[in-house]
Order: C-alpha cells, then structure tokens, then sequence
C-alpha cells in the first residue's frame, strides 16, 4: 500500500509482534499498515496512546489470544471502543519501564500487548471490520497475511 507516495507493507498484528519480539533490524525499520480493533483505557489515554487489538487463533478458539501493540496517538478520545481502524506507520521502541495496561477483552483471561515496540501513526482510517476479524495464518516474511 502507497500513502502520500510512501509504500507501506501490508502485515498483521501477529506478525508485526513477532518482529518486536525478534527486534530484527531490518523488519523493525519499515514502514507498515496493519488493522485492528481500538482498546482503550484511562491510563492509555492520559499518555495519548490506545491499543490495537487483533484475536490470533493458532489451531482453534481454544488457543485464541489478542494480541496487539500501543498507538501514540495525541487523540485518543476521538476513537471510539471496539471500533476498527487502519494504521499506517512505524514501530518504535518504548521506554524499557512501561507497564501493560488492564486492558479486558470479553471472552478471554489473557491479552499479549507487545509493551517493548509501540506504532507511531502517519495515519489512522476507520473502517469496517472484515469479514473475517480473526488472524489464522502466520508468516516469517513478506508477503504477509493482512
């Protein structure tokens, strides 16, 4: 994908946190767009970040878990909860001491919210939710699963 004449890869939430796990410097470098669901919170807020939030499924709904990174976003009140955006951007590390929020997904005990690699937006589009809103299939390298 192209924004402003900047290209974009198109990769999923999934597969960008494993890239922040990975910390590989050549996958952390470029610019991506990704989608997700809006999670916020009262301490998300007063730092001008929400949540993107996707549910990866490995093998069933039994080993499902949101996953997801940070947004700095200076407006996070003009996000609504659960809505669903597009974020183009790039990953940035954050600060080594930042605390993962309670963030409560309905139906599930746990969330993994990478906390070391945050999203600084260059744009941030509503859009409907797909089809569908689960992840299934994971990849190492480009072409990635949007």
């Amino acid at each position: 994908s192209t924004l402003n004449g900047l290209a974009y890869i198109k990769n999923n939430l999934a597969d960008l946190t494993q890239h922040c796990i990975e910390k590989d410097p050549r996958k952390i470098s470029k610019g991506y767009v990704t989608r997700g669901m809006v999670k916020r919170s009262p301490e998300l807020d007063k730092e001008g970040r929400f949540a993107l939030i996707r549910v990866a499924v490995v093998c069933c709904l039994a080993h499902a878990l949101p996953v997801g990174l940070t947004v700095q976003w200076g407006h996070p009140e003009e996000l609504r909860e659960g809505q669903w955006v597009e974020v183009y951007g790039t990953l940035k590390e954050l600060p080594p001491d930042e605390k993962q929020p309670y963030l409560p997904v309905e139906g599930f005990l746990f969330i993994y919210l990478n906390m070391s690699y945050g999203i600084v937006p260059t744009r941030i589009v509503h859009i409907s939710p797909p089809e569908t809103p689960y992840i299934f299939e994971f990849r190492q390298e480009e072409p990635y699963v949007y």
